[in-house]
C-alpha cells in the first residue's frame, strides 16, 4: 500500500499540565536474551494487528536508512565541514594578521588548534555572529541527551553515517572506533539526530512524540510516542497515550531503531491527533512521506 502523506497533529504549545505516571521504575536495565525473544514474539503481533507484513516493514527501514543519508546526514555533513572551514580561515588569518604578535601564548595556542579556537569562538569571543549562531544549531544534532560529551565522537559517527546506513560501519547496538560504554551507541545517535532534524519543522515533536529513558511522566494525549525502552543495548519501541502499560513491541537487534521509526510513521497515518496539523508531504520534510512505502521512492 502506497501511502500518499502523513499528517501529524502536534500541539505547538507547551505539555498540558495533567500528567499520568510511567512504569519506567519497573523498566529493566538491560536486556536479556530471553526478553529479546519475547519481544520478537510480540513484535510479529503487533505487524498482524496492523495488518502489516514483515518484508514492508524491512523496504520501510531500508527506504528511511536511504531518506536519512539524502535529505539529513549528507547535507549535515557539508555543513559541518563549511563551518569548520569559516574558522578555519579565520585562524589563518589572524597568524598572520599584525594582531598575532600582541596576543599572549594562551591566545596564540588557541589558534593552533582548531577544536578550541571554533568553541572559543561561537560560544565566549563572539557568540551573536552569524556563524557562530549556525554552528550552534549544528551542534545540536551532536548533544545527545542535552550534553556535549562526546561532541567529537558523534561527528565522526555522522560523517561516516553520511555515506551509509546499510554498511557493517554502522553497528546499532555498540559504537565504533574508541567507542566504550557510557558512549552514544549508533542508534541512540540515529534516533537523536531523527529527532532533532523533526523538531526544526515541528518544535513540541519530541515533547509529545518521544519518551525518553529515565522519564516518568508524559503530557497526557491520544499520540503514540516513540520509547527508550532500554539503554543497553539500545531498545526503542512504540507506547500510546500516557502510560506503558500499552506498550507496543517492535523487533529487536541492529536495526531496531529504523523499525521503531517507520512503524511509528504508520501508526500516526492511521490515528491521526489533534490540536495542529503539520503535514509532512510540505517543504523539506515531504520525503518522508513517501519512505512507508512498499515500492521505490523520491526523496524530496
Amino acid at each position: 500500500q502506497r501511502l500518499g502523506q502523513i499528517r501529524f497533529r502536534v500541539s505547538v504549545s507547551p505539555p498540558l499540565a495533567s500528567t499520568s505516571s510511567l512504569t519506567n521504575k519497573s523498566l529493566p536495565r538491560k536486556l536479556t536474551a530471553d526478553l529479546m525473544n519475547q519481544f520478537s514474539m510480540k513484535a510479529s503481533d503487533l505487524l498482524l494487528k496492523l495488518r502489516v507484513a514483515e518484508n514492508d516493514v524491512s523496504i520501510w527501514a531500508a527506504n528511511l536508512k536511504r531518506w536519512m543519508v539524502e535529505t539529513i546526514l549528507k547535507p549535515k555533513t557539508k555543513e559541518f565541514e563549511n563551518s569548520d572551514r569559516h574558522y578555519k580561515q579565520a585562524a589563518e588569518e589572524l597568524r598572520r594578521s599584525g594582531k598575532y604578535s600582541t596576543l599572549t601564548n594562551a591566545q596564540k595556542a588557541l589558534l593552533h588548534d582548531l577544536d578550541k579556537f571554533r568553541e572559543h569562538m561561537v560560544y565566549r569571543e563572539n557568540p551573536n555572529a552569524d556563524a557562530a549562531k549556525f554552528r550552534r544549531n549544528l551542534d545540536k544534532y551532536l548533544q545527545c541527551d542535552g550534553t556535549s560529551s562526546h561532541k567529537s565522537y558523534v561527528l565522526r559517527r555522522l560523517k561516516l553515517f553520511g555515506r551509509s546506513l546499510s554498511t557493517s560501519d554502522y553497528t546499532g547496538l555498540r559504537g565504533g572506533g574508541d567507542w566504550k560504554p557510557g558512549m552514544p551507541t549508533d542508534a541512540k545517535i540515529v534516533m537523536h539526530v531523527f529527532l532533532t532534524w523533526i523538531e526544526d519543522a515541528i518544535p513540541a515533536f519530541r515533547q509529545y512524540c518521544f519518551v525518553k529513558n529515565g522519564v516518568h511522566k508524559r503530557a497526557r494525549n491520544k499520540f503514540p510516542a516513540i520509547r527508550e525502552y532500554c539503554l543497553d543495548p539500545p531498545y526503542y519501541c512504540i507506547t500510546k497515550a500516557s502510560s506503558d502499560k500499552d506498550l507496543q513491541f517492535v523487533a529487536p537487534g541492529r536495526d531496531n531503531v529504523f523499525y521503531c521509526i517507520v512503524i511509528f510513521l504508520y501508526m500516526v497515518n492511521k490515528n491521526h491527533g489533534s490540536i495542529v496539523t503539520t503535514d509532512l508531504t510540505n517543504g523539506s520534510l515531504r520525503g518522508l512521506s513517501n519512505v512507508i512505502s512498499s515500492s521505490n521512492f523520491a526523496y524530496y
